[in-house]
């Protein structure tokens, strides 16, 4: 369950005690990590790359485009 979730085997551990009675009564742990698993992203983060000086500028100015675009389409009538 640790990898599962990339947890460490205490932190399982102390989940284990502190619901091992809601789990002999309801579901088995590979049912509840299915439950868990459907309401909960456990993929790592995606982590973005930082942009130069020079991209976030860039950026910066396709944004402002996209901006006035959207002021004129909400401006011209349709």
């Amino acid at each position: 369950i640790g990898k599962e979730f990339t947890v460490k085997p205490s932190t399982v551990y102390n989940w284990v005690q502190r619901y091992k009675v809601e789990f002999s009564r309801e579901k088995s742990i590979q049912q509840e990590m299915t439950t868990f698993r459907s309401v909960i992203n456990t993929d790592p983060p995606v982590k973005k790359k930082k942009l130069t000086s020079e991209q976030l500028e860039q950026r910066n100015l396709e944004l402002e485009a996209q901006l006035k675009e959207e002021q004129m389409r909400s401006i011209t009538p349709g």
